[in-house]
């Protein structure tokens, strides 16, 4: 089996859960003997150097190839796209220098499988097809796009931005709709995305659930986090549900901890950290935060702090930190919507709450009762080993993609 896969960015490094799921995709394949070849836009939001690229990466691959790209969102371009009916989130990943860069790829090597990952790449599937009519096209979603965009309009309370999310939501819609009916398969993260597709988009070709798994001996959990009373978030602010759900965690949730429990820290860290929240921390030490944009080493992170929070009010697919923090025996306190589609059991290995009360109450009693936090990571760390084994999730994907090609 030889696999083309496409990415609307190099997966390095694997900070976040787009580049985490992308990467563990190629290192998979590549340890069960299958070549992978790479072809990805290199976006300036996300731009490496290929020279840059460290060898234990490329060596999952065969050829790697990427073209330069500016996603760059502008007024005159988002104007101008208002009187057409393209999406302009997809838009804005539209290169005429990648088409000529997979029709070349196409040309020179038979594939199988053109495997494109997630939705702003499938916008590709098109000139795909054209190249190579016999290979199998398959759609990773990382998540629901259109339902993302529905999600954060509903939230919004500025009426002007309400529209123009609601109008994104429509466009997105449509051009998801149209995108998951040219594919031969999708490979869906979750089991809640899958039906989602089915049931809701009117999806009719087979999809495969393949969640993002972990090496659980990369994932060791420590003994006792360093700082105890320590609430951590790990996550890109460049996303916009990680933005609007931290907000709402600062503004509604953790002034009612700090009344509680006042000797608690908060430590926020990911890419894009907003400067307002730079200026609080600093001009306010008595709210204990600190921010940082980036760590060195994400696990390490994680095992220093006692409590991780998923305060998500939108978004769609799997929240791949998630997996992380269960796999490091972290107690975990997220949203209905931030632990969506991963399987796991309620005040048995993750807390969920809604409510701001309810949040901030739970974490309130599971800083207070150190045991009951205990318990709850120890059953993370298990659901992680038993139902997230990278291995495992490869070989079933692997067995699904052989049965379509011999169908």
């Amino acid at each position: 089996m030889r696999i083309l896969q496409l990415c609307n960015r190099i997966p390095y490094p694997t900070r976040d859960g787009g580049a985490l799921a992308m990467r563990a995709m190629s290192e998979g394949f590549n340890r069960a003997g299958i070549s992978v070849d790479f072809l990805a836009l290199n976006t300036n939001k996300h731009y490496i150097n290929p020279n840059d690229l460290p060898a234990d990466f490329l060596s999952n691959l065969g050829k790697f190839q990427s073209v330069d790209i500016n996603t760059d969102v502008t007024v005159p371009s988002a104007l101008g796209n208002l009187f057409t009916s393209e999406s302009y989130n997809i838009q804005r990943f539209y290169s005429a220098d990648f088409v000529r860069s997979l029709h070349k790829m196409l040309s020179e090597t038979k594939y199988d499988i053109v495997q494109f990952e997630g939705l702003h790449i499938a916008q590709y599937v098109d000139e795909a097809r054209r190249s190579s009519p016999m290979s199998k096209m398959i759609l990773r979603a990382h998540n629901i796009e259109y339902l993302i965009w529905e999600r954060l309009s509903a939230a919004e309370g500025n009426p002007i931005k309400r529209v123009w999310l609601s109008l994104l939501t429509r466009r997105m819609k449509r051009f998801e709709t149209q995108c998951l009916r040219k594919m031969d398969a999708i490979t869906a993260i979750t089991a809640y995305d899958r039906d989602w597709m089915q049931h809701q988009l009117g999806c009719s070709c087979p999809i495969f659930v393949s969640p993002m798994g972990i090496n659980a001996d990369e994932y060791l959990p420590a003994q006792a986090p360093e700082l105890p009373f320590s609430i951590f978030h790990l996550g890109s602010m460049d996303w916009l549900p990680n933005q609007q759900g931290m907000e709402w965690f600062l503004e509604k949730i953790y002034p009612a901890v700090l009344r509680k429990l006042p000797q608690v820290s908060l430590h926020l860290a990911g890419r894009a950290m907003p400067q307002s929240w730079k200026m609080m921390a600093q001009q306010k030490p008595e709210l204990r935060i600190t921010v940082q944009e980036n760590v060195p080493d994400a696990k390490d992170f994680m095992r220093q702090h006692h409590l991780m929070i998923v305060p998500l009010l939108s978004g769609s697919g799997m929240r791949i930190k998630i997996i992380e923090g269960l796999a490091l025996g972290k107690c975990i306190v997220s949203t209905t919507i931030g632990a969506e589609g991963i399987e796991i059991t309620p005040d048995h290995d993750i807390c969920i709450a809604d409510d701001p009360q309810l949040f901030a109450d739970t974490i309130i009693r599971l800083l207070s009762h150190p045991n009951e936090a205990q318990r709850i990571a120890q059953a993370a760390h298990q659901t992680a080993v038993e139902k997230y084994d990278q291995q495992q999730i490869m070989l079933r994907l692997i067995a699904a993609y052989q049965q379509l090609l011999s169908s």
